[in-house]
């Protein structure tokens, strides 16, 4: 009887067992199978991601091959801006000495003109001292040797001193010819004009040198 019990309970708990794997495969729920059109959109999503990826690795690449050429010309621009600074730098500074050379080389000029300008003044003086003191010992002769250069040099100060001295050089330039004309005839004459004309020309040295 224990037997008979046993395999009635094993038969049970089988049945049992099985009805709950029964149940099991209900709750379960069923797959579908994969349509053409899920398929295409799941293929699609993929494709789209790998060009995407790619898209963003070339993306990079480029700005690394663009971007690396752009810092080194940087670089050389910055370095070329310095050396052009730098250049700005020495050239106003030769500007600058040339300026100073210039300034002091004007001044030289002028003073070099100055200089001339009194030479010439002192030349005519001297000539026509001399001939004055030849006509004084009676000796036109030689009188008329120490005017020979002297209307040159009259023609010479014409062209250094200013337009308010010009006139008064060329009356010189008459009162020497008429001294001329007149030491061979009249040397008393002769005496007077020279007379006025070294009058004139410490006039004149008087006008550009007074207190120097």
């Amino acid at each position: 009887m224990n037997d008979i019990d046993r395999e009635a309970n094993d038969e049970a708990k089988i049945a049992e067992d099985e009805n709950e794997a029964r149940a099991d495969e209900l709750e379960q729920p069923t797959e579908e199978p994969e349509s053409r059109l899920q398929r295409f959109a799941r293929l699609s999503v993929r494709w789209l991601a790998g060009i995407l990826i790619v898209f963003a690795l070339g993306v990079l690449a480029t700005v690394f091959v663009l971007l690396q050429p752009t810092r080194q010309d940087l670089s050389q621009t910055r370095a070329e801006l310095e050396q052009a600074n730098q250049r700005i730098t020495e050239l106003e500074a030769e500007v600058e000495r040339l300026s100073t050379f210039e300034r002091s080389n004007q001044k030289l000029s002028e003073d070099l003109d100055t200089a001339n300008l009194h030479i010439t003044i002192l030349r005519a003086l001297s000539d026509v001292n001399a001939a004055r003191l030849a006509l004084a010992m009676d000796d036109p002769a030689s009188a008329q040797v120490h005017l020979t250069k002297t209307n040159q040099t009259l023609q010479e100060l014409e062209g250094l001193v200013d337009a308010n001295s010009q006139d008064l050089v060329v009356s010189m330039q008459d009162r020497l010819e008429l001294a001329l004309s007149e030491i061979g005839e009249d040397k008393f004459a002769a005496q007077s004009d020279l007379g006025v004309l070294s009058t004139n020309l410490v006039q004149i040295e008087n006008t550009y040198f007074t207190g120097q």
